[in-house]
């Protein structure tokens, strides 16, 4: 989804107004296209986390595995959380993996999708992430 690249500085930027969007998908599953998506956060220094926080334009369901790394990359990060889409926010508390050490990412990857409200291209699944937090 390298198109929507230019979008992804607006699930961090501070404005739940603003959105990154995925592709839509015809299934939960990508459409049978990949077996995830995921987005990377960089801290801006190397912290431990407490809570992610996800808001969300408009899906439910799906879900959501969260690791820590020192890179933005899955080799070698290691899964502190997992969540769902119940509502427009979710938040999920962290292991203490996440809380003891520092660290400067914090990945988010989607193995299901949510059904959107209103779809992405006339497709029922995606994403359309308003806004990203970590604590």
């Amino acid at each position: 989804m390298t198109d929507t690249d230019a979008t992804l500085g607006q699930a961090t930027d501070g404005n739940p107004g603003t959105s990154w969007l995925s592709y839509g998908f015809s299934n939960s599953q990508f459409g049978n296209l990949v077996q995830y998506v995921g987005l990377a956060a960089q801290l801006q220094d190397p912290a431990p986390v407490r809570k992610l926080t996800i808001q969300q334009d408009g899906g439910t369901g799906g879900q959501f595995t969260v690791y820590v790394s020192d890179s933005p990359s899955l080799d070698g990060a290691q899964q502190v959380g997992t969540g769902s889409f119940t509502g427009p926010q979710v938040s999920v508390p962290l292991s203490e993996a996440a809380q003891n050490d520092p660290h400067r990412y914090v990945l988010v990857v989607w193995n299901e999708l949510p059904r959107l409200n209103n779809p992405i291209g006339g497709y029922p699944y995606g994403l359309r992430i308003s806004e990203l937090s970590v604590r």
